[in-house]
């Protein structure tokens, strides 16, 4: 769950609006819970997965060169294996568009 409270910090919509807090977020921290989350064999448990790729997808969409800089190819492996289990696209939708705002105050 560290891994995630990272991510939480850097806008993963999981919890209230507004628990991104710049003053604790880190890319460098973020890496590293995605690079972690990408080589675990299990993933996280059904209801994380869509914030998850919410956040993921939004982050690699808009941000595209912070994203090869900093999160890259194990990025891309997660969002390929989340995209690949079932998911309700209108919840989908919805994370994502509460993460891009998230991470607009961020990146």
């Amino acid at each position: 769950m560290e891994d995630l409270d990272a991510l939480v910090e850097m806008g993963l919509p999981l919890g209230p609006p507004g628990s991104a807090r710049r003053e604790t977020s880190s890319l460098a921290a973020a890496r590293l819970a995605v690079q972690r989350l990408a080589t675990d064999p299990d993933l996280p448990e059904q209801r994380l997965r869509e914030p998850l790729l919410a956040w993921l997808s939004a982050f690699r969409h808009h941000w595209r060169p912070t994203w090869a800089n900093e999160i890259g190819l194990p990025g891309d492996a997660l969002i390929e294996r989340l995209e690949a289990e079932p998911f309700d696209r209108n919840r989908y939708l919805k994370l994502r568009r509460i993460a891009i705002e998230s991470l607009s105050r961020l990146i």
